[in-house]
C-alpha cells in the first residue's frame, strides 16, 4: 500500500492471480501463421491451430521469450458483455464501505409488481445502513464499457429510484463507464439531481482504476478526495462532473 510498484511486480501479481497465462509463440512453418501455445501444452510437437501441421519445436526454441496473454473473463474483448466494470464498481464500493457491511447483488430483472415502473435491467444493487438518518442507503447501477448511457437507461433508473419511500430509504443512481461520459450523456443524467435532491454518482476509468476512489480524481478538482456513503459520492460527483473547477 502506497508503493510504487515496478513492472515486473505487478505482472507477478497478475500472473499470480491468473489474470494473465504464460505461453510460447510460433510461426508455423507450413501456413506461415503465427500462433500461441500456452505452457500447459508445449512439447516437442505441437499442431498449428490454423492448419493443423504437427511440428517439431526444438529448433525454434533458442533465443525464446515468453508471450503473455490474458485469460480468463479478462480475455474477452467485449469486457465479457459489461462484467468488467461491473467488478470495477464493486470492488470501489467494497473498498469505501471496507468498514461497515454492504450487501450487493449484480444483473438483477426488475418487476413492476405494483410500483409504477417498466420491467427493466440493473447491473448491480448495493445496499448500505446509513449511520447519519437511519435510512438504509440504496444504490442501483448501470455500468458501460464505452457505449453511450442512453435515455431508457436513464428513465428506467430514474423510475425505479423514484418507486422506493423516501422516508426509509436514500436511493442514489450509479452509471460507470471505463472510459469518460460525454457532453449528451452528463446533460442527460444530470436530470436525475434537482434542486434538493443529489442522487446521480458517476464513475469514469479515472475513479476505478486507483485503489482509493477519488485518489486521481482529487488531483484535479477542488474535492474532498475521501468519501464514506453515497451522499458524499454524489457530492463529488455534482462538483466533478456537473460543475467542475479544476485545481490547475
Amino acid at each position: 500500500m502506497g508503493k510504487n510498484l515496478s513492472a515486473d511486480s505487478v505482472l507477478a501479481h497478475l500472473l499470480k492471480k491468473g489474470v494473465f497465462r504464460a505461453g510460447l509463440k510460433f510461426d508455423c512453418p507450413r501456413c506461415r501463421l503465427e500462433f500461441w501455445t500456452s505452457l500447459d501444452d508445449v512439447r516437442t510437437e505441437v499442431i498449428c491451430e490454423y492448419c493443423g501441421y504437427k511440428f517439431n519445436i526444438t529448433p525454434y526454441l533458442k533465443d525464446r521469450d515468453w508471450a503473455f496473454r490474458r485469460s480468463g473473463l479478462f480475455g474477452k474483448n467485449d469486457h465479457q458483455e459489461g462484467a468488467i466494470p461491473v467488478v470495477l464498481t464493486l470492488q470501489q464500493l467494497h473498498t469505501t464501505f471496507h468498514s461497515r457491511e454492504m450487501l450487493y447483488t449484480p444483473a438483477m430483472s426488475l418487476m413492476p409488481n405494483g410500483a409504477t415502473i417498466q420491467k427493466c435491467e440493473t447491473d448491480f444493487v448495493a445496499v448500505v445502513q446509513n449511520s447519519r438518518d437511519g435510512k438504509i442507503d440504496i444504490a442501483i447501477g448501470e455500468c458501460k464499457t464505452g457505449d453511450q448511457i442512453s435515455d431508457a437507461d436513464v428513465n428506467n433508473l430514474k423510475s425505479v429510484a423514484d418507486a422506493f419511500p423516501h422516508e426509509r430509504f436514500n436511493v442514489y443512481i450509479i452509471f460507470s463507464k471505463l472510459g469518460s461520459f460525454s457532453p449528451e450523456e452528463l446533460v442527460r443524467v444530470h436530470q436525475l439531481n434537482n434542486e434538493y435532491q443529489r442522487r446521480v454518482i458517476l464513475f469514469t476509468d479515472r475513479e476505478l482504476e486507483p485503489y482509493f476512489l477519488y485518489e486521481r480524481t482529487a488531483q484535479k478538482f477542488k474535492i474532498d478526495r475521501y468519501a464514506v456513503n453515497f451522499e458524499d459520492m454524489a457530492n463529488i460527483t455534482e462538483e466533478a462532473f456537473f460543475q467542475p473547477n479544476a485545481d490547475e
